[in-house]
């Protein structure tokens, strides 16, 4: 069994929100070895701020850990979680760059459609997975889900923070809408539909999983 990686420092790279409760901050995480990632951390409120603001009805981007608040004792715990779980994996998956824009190749969407709803009782708060088939034939599989039932599913798990497979939120679940957000996914060629591809599973289960391990 691989060594647990052990961490050295995590440094603010943008100022400290002042109310550690809600806002968001840029990160780096160094081990003992000398290696590093740094990426962004927020608090599950500020993706619906966020979307508000950019006055976009979706919302993604670079992989975020999710903390319940952006304090050394909370980020603490998810660091080291990261580090702890599959010997640093998620550390490296985090600190991944894109593409440069010479090396992109154009694609087109084939078809974007919505499953594994839940829960049925409106597109404006759930989850669900969106189902991407490229005109290449490539196929992925995105979670996706509306920034309140994000934010009451972590809340109801009672997780302190979350870092795993990326979201793609969507003010509404409605397909047309997921069609316009992975159009605007793959103008940078197909590395972010490859970061959110996601085996068969859905949000919930992806939670419930993180739960487990957490405890």
């Amino acid at each position: 069994m691989p060594a647990i990686p052990r961490i050295r420092s995590i440094d603010f790279l943008s100022p400290q929100p002042a109310d550690p409760s809600s806002g968001e901050a840029e990160i780096r995480v160094t081990l003992e070895d000398g290696s590093s990632s740094a990426f962004g951390i927020l608090t599950p409120d500020r993706v619906a701020l966020g979307m508000a603001e950019a006055g976009k009805d979706y919302s993604f981007g670079s992989p975020t850990l999710f903390l319940k608040r952006l304090d050394q004792d909370c980020l603490g715990k998810a660091a080291e979680a990261m580090a702890g779980r599959m010997g640093g994996f998620w550390l490296r998956y985090y600190n991944s760059k894109p593409l440069a824009a010479g090396q992109v190749k154009k694609l087109r969407v084939g078809s974007v459609e919505l499953s594994d709803i839940e829960p049925k009782k409106g597109p404006t708060h759930g989850s669900a997975a969106v189902q991407v088939k490229l005109s290449d034939e490539r196929q992925f599989s995105i979670l996706a889900a509306t920034p309140g039932w994000f934010v009451e599913a972590l809340d109801k798990l009672g997780l302190e923070f979350y870092f795993g497979p990326c979201v793609l939120f969507l003010s509404s679940l409605q397909a047309d809408l997921a069609r316009a957000a992975v159009a605007q996914m793959i103008k940078g060629g197909d590395q972010r539909l490859c970061r959110y591809d996601t085996p068969r599973l859905t949000l919930p289960q992806v939670l419930a999983d993180f739960k487990a391990k957490s405890a």
